[in-house]
């Protein structure tokens, strides 16, 4: 039962991101979030978030997770929306050509809930932008 849900976890999502193109970021997996990150110049955590669950009569899961990015310290330019926007355009057309292999859970179709990544809270103490945006995969569920 590879395709069982809880087999999809934010390092494959974010190795499956790297081995995309995304490149430039240190990822964090780390309960304590963006400290861990340290001064790195761009950091990213996944989260997942639930979802609506079940789906056509257990045969599909759908998981959702959130993205949020981190930028530069004194960054005027934008790079975290920047790289946000990046990640937005490869989950979101992963799938148009087909389902996908994130480690060894087949992925059905991607997208994102709700609008485009946009700017989370005001910036911290050494002015980093932080950027959120949810997501969903429909996976096998394993379960059938």
């Amino acid at each position: 039962m590879s395709d069982v849900g809880v087999a999809l976890t934010s390092q494959l999502i974010a190795k499956w991101l790297e081995d995309s193109g995304i490149s430039g970021v240190t990822w964090v997996f780390d309960a304590r979030g963006f400290d861990k990150a340290g001064n790195a110049p761009m950091a990213a955590m996944i989260s997942f978030t639930g979802g609506p669950g079940l789906q056509l009569e257990d045969v599909l899961d759908v998981v959702t997770f959130q993205v949020r990015c981190r930028g530069p310290q004194e960054d005027d330019t934008g790079a975290a929306l920047m790289f946000a926007r990046r990640v937005d355009a490869t989950i979101c057309t992963a799938t148009y050509h087909g389902p996908i292999l994130i480690g060894d859970v087949k992925v059905i179709r991607t997208g994102r809930v709700g609008a485009a990544p946009a700017q989370f809270g005001p910036r911290d103490n050494a002015h980093r932008v932080q950027t959120s945006c949810n997501y969903l995969f429909e996976i096998g569920s394993g379960l059938t």
